[in-house]
């Protein structure tokens, strides 16, 4: 009896840490930043770690000028063109994370080939330690001349931050110890 409790207890625990559904950002390129993040994409999210990765949808990339220069044949390595780079900050104001392709020559002439490259930089971690709104947003401050945007898919891969583990671990040391009392 005291082992289907503690399997019960187990699957409700693993239950209740399943990471939340992922969502979709989409951060305009034209939208100024400034200092009050008044035009950064508002998010409500829970205290957890989530990854967040350039998808396709609004947006593929976005370019800090109005037309593009200097790229080469392949339409690379271009000195103005498009990217992908994003802020993420809480409601304090505090950096979660600013992103910009690690790639060297990281513009591009066309959007999608900006979206491959960050795609094959991979998602970035970022944490976020109480939950209440956290902003999306352009690190541009001159966003006259911008093109395009950022979309986002922002996937939670952890919900249950350390100090809230704590009592799930006592819980489970707890059940331990009554399995070995009992043998």
């Amino acid at each position: 009896m005291l082992k289907r409790s503690l399997v019960g207890a187990a699957l409700v625990a693993g239950l209740a840490a399943a990471p939340a559904a992922a969502i979709t950002v989409n951060i305009h390129g034209i939208l100024d930043s400034g200092a009050n993040y008044l035009n950064y994409e508002p998010v409500a999210l829970a205290a957890g770690t989530y990854t967040a990765a350039a998808i396709e949808d609004l947006f593929q990339a976005e370019s800090h000028w109005s037309s593009n220069a200097g790229c080469d044949g392949a339409g690379e390595n271009c000195s103005q063109g498009y990217v992908v780079r994003y802020a993420i900050h809480d409601s304090d104001g505090t950096l979660l994370l600013n992103w910009i392709d690690p790639n060297p020559n990281t513009y591009f002439a066309d959007p999608g080939d900006a979206l491959a490259s960050a795609q094959a930089a991979g998602a970035q971690l970022f944490t976020v330690l109480i939950g209440g709104t956290v902003y999306f947003g352009n690190p541009d401050t001159t966003t006259s001349d911008n093109r395009g945007g950022v979309s986002l898919l922002v996937q939670e891969v952890s919900d249950v931050p350390l100090p809230a583990a704590a009592p799930l671990l006592l819980l489970g040391l707890g059940g331990l110890a009554a399995l070995r009392r009992k043998g």
